[in-house]
C-alpha cells in the first residue's frame, strides 16, 4: 500500500513537471490571430529613421518656427541668430537647422529696430521663410 501511495505521488509530480515544461516551452509560440497578421505587414518606419529606398513615408508641409517674432537686445549684446530657431524641418520631419540662412547680420554696437529674415532651403529653394524683428537698446535708457 505505501509503495502505491509513493508510486502515484510520484506520477503526480513528474506529470505537474512535464506540463510546466512544456508550458514553458510552447510559451514562445503562442500567438493571437493579430499577431500572425503583423508578420505579413511591412515593418512601420519610426519618425526619425530615414525613409529606406523604395519605402513611401507621409510627407508634409516644410517647417520653420522661431523661439520668439521679437527680441531685445543690449548694445553691445552677442547676437547668434541660429539661437532663436525652435524648429526647422524638411518634407519628412527631420530636424534640418543646417539648411536655415539668416541674410542679415545686426549692429549690436548701435541703437535701432532691425529685421532679420530666415530661410529654410530645401533642394536649394528657400521653402520657408520667417522674420525675427531686433531691437537694440541702451538699456540704461529710461
Amino acid at each position: 500500500m505505501k509503495k502505491i501511495k509513493i508510486g502515484i505521488g510520484l506520477t503526480a509530480l513528474l506529470l505537474i513537471f512535464f506540463m510546466t515544461l512544456g508550458t514553458l516551452w510552447n510559451y514562445s509560440g503562442l500567438k493571437t490571430i493579430e499577431d500572425s497578421d503583423k508578420q505579413n505587414e511591412p515593418p512601420v518606419a519610426d519618425q526619425n529613421e530615414k525613409p529606406i529606398a523604395g519605402e513611401s513615408r507621409k510627407k508634409q508641409t516644410p517647417k520653420l518656427e522661431l523661439t520668439q517674432e521679437h527680441i531685445n537686445l543690449e548694445i553691445g549684446a552677442i547676437f547668434n541668430p541660429i539661437d532663436y530657431i525652435k524648429t526647422a524641418e524638411d518634407s519628412y520631419g527631420y530636424s534640418v537647422k543646417d539648411k536655415v540662412t539668416v541674410d542679415t547680420k545686426i549692429p549690436t554696437d548701435k541703437k535701432g529696430m532691425y529685421e532679420i529674415e530666415y530661410s529654410l532651403l530645401i533642394n536649394d529653394k528657400a521653402a520657408v521663410k520667417k522674420k525675427l524683428i531686433v531691437e537694440v537698446k541702451d538699456m540704461t535708457d529710461k
